[in-house]
């Protein structure tokens, strides 16, 4: 399930320390991670994002899978 809090964040001017909380806080816990890269999927897919970004989700997500 997505998170909301997340994505809320991501569409908020000035939330990108609050952003970089949510989505560090699961993995040092080894919380499973699909729901947060679900997540990261939904708000790169919802916006303008260039190439890149669609790469660097890629590459970094099978890093992060619990």
């Amino acid at each position: 399930m997505p998170s909301t809090a997340l994505l809320d964040a991501f569409d908020r001017q000035r939330q990108a320390e609050f952003a970089a909380r949510l989505v560090a806080h699961p993995l040092p816990l080894r919380h499973p991670t699909q729901a947060l890269i679900t997540t990261l999927a939904l708000a790169v897919l919802g916006k303008d994002a260039a190439f890149h970004a669609y790469q660097m989700l890629e590459a970094g997500s099978p890093q992060f899978t619990v």
